[in-house]
């Protein structure tokens, strides 16, 4: 499915601009409509910081900070889609954060978020996106907080284990594979690696993507970190992977694997689960 409404949640990291010239560019490129969602942070007091600073007037600066915050976004954002000519909309929304993405993003294609920006003043709650990952329905691509090297993503590696995750990954991300010079199956420690791989292969050359495989055995590294130094071996652009989750404690939260990629990445990654 063509990727025509697009929805790109913004936030107070040093990198948005980075991030921001990916979307509006990626928007562009599939001549989507893009829109712009900033979520005004909850009220957060520090701790501690009620003894020194009244509690009322620091919500009054929090606040004045997050208005500001939000000015600067939306005037970077517009400037942004009106350059590259890109149909656009900003939508500034108080709320729960979770909830908030996930409703949006159920009524577009694709959402773009970036990965944690761990010096933000206003922190995001914990695992909010392991959340939105599982709930929404809708393909994600996560960028890095590095700066993005390059927006064209000619070379595009699969992380396959022919799983419903993983092949639901596939067929959401089937644009950017069709526009790729260089796709690369990579399974891991699977033992009929060549059967999976060969099917997946079978499957893109029918939408017309020529693909290479390439299997890693067993070995004493983990899997996320495999991915990655694949991903640096061969000048990878992105990653198309499966969204793996589970349940503790009544709560959704992401697999090993997945929360690895997400938290070490450094090429923008697509995921759906």
């Amino acid at each position: 499915m063509p990727f025509k409404k697009i929805l790109f949640l913004l936030d107070s990291t040093d990198n948005i601009e980075s991030q921001l010239k990916f979307a509006v560019t990626f928007a562009e490129h599939h001549q989507a409509y893009l829109q712009g969602l900033y979520v005004i942070p909850p009220r957060f007091i520090p701790p501690y910081t009620e003894i020194v600073v009244g509690v009322e007037r620091l919500e009054q600066e929090l606040a004045h900070l997050a208005e500001k915050e939000m000015r600067r976004l939306k005037m970077l954002f517009t400037q942004y889609a009106r350059h590259a000519n890109v149909k656009h909309e900003w939508l500034t929304l108080s709320g729960d954060l979770i909830d908030t993405v996930v409703h949006h993003a159920r009524y577009s294609d694709l959402l773009i978020v970036g990965q944690e920006d761990r010096n933000s003043l206003f922190k995001r709650s914990r695992d909010w996106l392991d959340h939105v990952i599982l709930m929404t329905g809708t393909p994600v691509f996560a960028l890095p907080y590095i700066e993005i090297g390059t927006i064209d993503l000619k070379r595009i590696l699969i992380a396959w284990n022919g799983s419903r995750e993983a092949i639901r990954a596939v067929r959401d991300a089937l644009p950017l594979l069709q526009a790729a010079q260089w796709v690369e199956i990579m399974t891991i420690e699977l033992e009929n690696a060549q059967e999976l791989s060969d099917s997946l292969a079978r499957y893109l050359q029918q939408h017309g993507i020529h693909s290479q495989t390439h299997h890693v055995p067993a070995r004493d590294i983990e899997i996320g970190a495999m991915l990655l130094s694949r991903v640096s071996d061969e000048s990878i652009n992105a990653i198309v992977m499966g969204a793996y989750g589970h349940s503790r404690f009544r709560e959704l939260i992401l697999g090993g694997v997945t929360r690895h990629i997400l938290q070490q990445m450094t090429v923008p990654v697509f995921m759906s689960h």
